[in-house]
């Protein structure tokens, strides 16, 4: 199945968390969690595994991590938040916050957005009980 992944990164070094939006990404995964995986390999992981081999020269294992889904899959931690679950993946310096949906093909159409119920306090609605329509 076919998961559109929003990627956000979080640094907790400065100050608290800021978050950025580092990319979006359609991917293909057999549930959430291996979609989340490849989202991250694939924004995220490959320029980092360059940055770890070139500038750090750090060792073949810790590269070959960043672009290892499966290593990533089982490393990220599902959270519940306000908007929905998400995936995130910690390093204790920064983070990664995925957020995936089942991507709708071009095909299909998209579901019509749902109308919410305005709330207004007890003494605006009395107002326009009160009152007719100028309709």
């Amino acid at each position: 199945m076919r998961y559109l992944c929003t990627i956000y990164n979080r640094d907790f070094a400065f100050g608290g968390p800021k978050s950025v939006l580092v990319g979006t990404a359609t991917v293909r995964g057999r549930n959430l969690r291996e979609a989340a995986a490849r989202a991250y390999v694939y924004c995220v992981g490959h320029k980092r595994a360059r940055i770890l081999r070139e500038q750090i020269k750090a060792p073949r294992a810790a590269v070959a991590g960043e672009t290892d889904v499966q290593a990533i899959a089982v490393s990220l931690r599902k959270t519940s938040t306000r908007f929905g679950n998400r995936y995130l993946l910690d390093n204790m310096v920064e983070g990664w916050d995925i957020h995936d949906e089942p991507a709708t093909s071009p095909s299909s159409p998209r579901p019509e957005p749902r109308l919410q119920r305005a709330r207004l306090p007890h003494p605006v609605l009395l107002h326009f009980l009160q009152r007719p329509s100028s309709n």
